[in-house]
C-alpha cells in the first residue's frame, strides 16, 4: 500500500436514446415520426395510406391506395413494452390474408424494434398471440415433400398448412418497401407452443420461429388499457392446458390404482 486513497473509475455512459426523426407525408402534410432510421426502408402514413420511400431523400412515394375498412391496431403505433425481457416498440402494423377452400382469412402483424436487438414481430388471429423472429439457422425438410416434417435445432416440426398470402392493409415503417396487395407463399409447421413458418416471393425465402404467447402476457407487457380480446377456437400451436396437469393426473392414478390393489388383497 502506498498511502493513496483509491481511485473509481467514473461510471460508463448509459446508451445513448434511440434516435427519431420527424418529417410531414408529402402527399397530406401529416406528422409522421421515424424511430428505425437507418434499418427501415418505407413507411406508410396512417392518414392517406400513402407508402414513403425513407431511403429517398427526397421521401418518394411509392404507392398510394384506398381502404375499404381501416383498422385500428389493438397495440397503438408508439407503444413499448417488454418481452422476454427485452424492451420493444411497436413501429409497424399490417394486415395479412389468404384464401383456403374459398374462405378468407385475415390477421394482424406487429412489428417491433430494439435499437440493439433489431426487429421481432407480434402476430395475432382471433385472439391468439405469437413473439416471432427470424431464424438463425435454416430448418431442414425431411423429405422432398414440402407437407412432411421439417427439423429445427433437434426439434420436428409437422405441416400445417401452406397458403398464398397477400398484404390487405399496412400502416407504419417497415425494413422492406411494403405495399398492400404484395404476394408471398407462406408454409407453417407446428410444435406447439412453436410454430416455424416460411415465406417465399419472387425476390427470397426466409424462415421465422414463432412461440405462443398469452394475451394477458401482452397486454401487461405494453401496460394496455383495454379489455382483452377473447380468444376464438384454437390456435395451431396453442399448447394444451392439461399438460401441466398431465404429472399431477398420473400421480393420482397411480395413487388409486395401488390403493385397489391393497384392497383386493386385502379381502383375499
Amino acid at each position: 500500500m502506498d498511502g493513496k486513497p483509491d481511485t473509481v473509475p467514473p461510471p460508463l455512459p448509459p446508451p445513448s436514446a434511440p434516435r427519431v426523426k420527424s418529417f410531414h407525408c408529402p402527399a397530406c402534410g401529416n406528422s409522421l415520426t421515424v424511430r428505425g432510421l437507418e434499418q427501415t426502408e418505407s413507411l406508410a402514413c396512417g392518414s392517406c395510406q400513402s407508402v414513403i420511400d425513407l431511403t429517398d431523400e427526397n421521401f418518394r412515394i411509392l404507392a398510394t391506395y384506398a381502404v375499404r375498412i381501416k383498422h385500428e391496431p389493438l397495440i397503438p403505433l408508439g407503444s413499448r413494452g417488454k418481452l422476454r425481457g427485452e424492451l420493444f416498440e411497436v413501429i409497424g402494423f399490417l394486415r395479412r390474408k389468404i384464401e383456403v377452400e374459398g374462405v378468407e382469412y385475415e390477421w394482424s402483424e406487429y412489428l417491433l424494434f430494439n435499437p440493439y436487438k433489431g426487429f421481432r414481430w407480434l402476430t395475432e388471429y382471433n385472439g391468439h398471440w405469437n413473439f416471432v423472429k427470424t431464424t438463425t439457422q435454416t430448418p431442414k425438410p425431411l423429405s422432398s415433400d414440402e407437407q412432411d416434417p421439417v427439423s429445427y435445432l433437434g426439434e420436428t416440426f409437422r405441416h400445417f398448412q401452406t397458403a398464398h398470402a397477400q398484404v390487405s392493409y399496412v400502416v407504419g415503417e417497415f425494413y422492406w418497401k411494403v405495399q398492400v396487395g404484395e404476394p408471398a407463399w407462406t408454409s407453417d409447421y407446428i410444435a406447439p407452443p412453436l410454430i416455424l413458418s416460411k415465406e417465399t416471393t419472387d425476390t427470397e425465402l426466409t424462415w421465422s420461429i414463432g412461440e405462443y404467447i398469452e394475451p394477458e402476457t401482452v397486454w401487461n407487457s405494453f401496460q394496455l388499457k383495454t379489455p382483452v380480446p377473447a380468444r376464438i377456437g384454437i390456435a395451431p400451436n396453442q399448447p394444451s392446458p392439461y399438460n401441466a396437469r398431465s404429472a399431477a393426473i398420473w400421480r393420482t392414478w397411480l395413487i388409486l390404482f395401488l390403493a385397489a390393489v391393497f384392497v383386493h388383497i386385502l379381502f383375499l
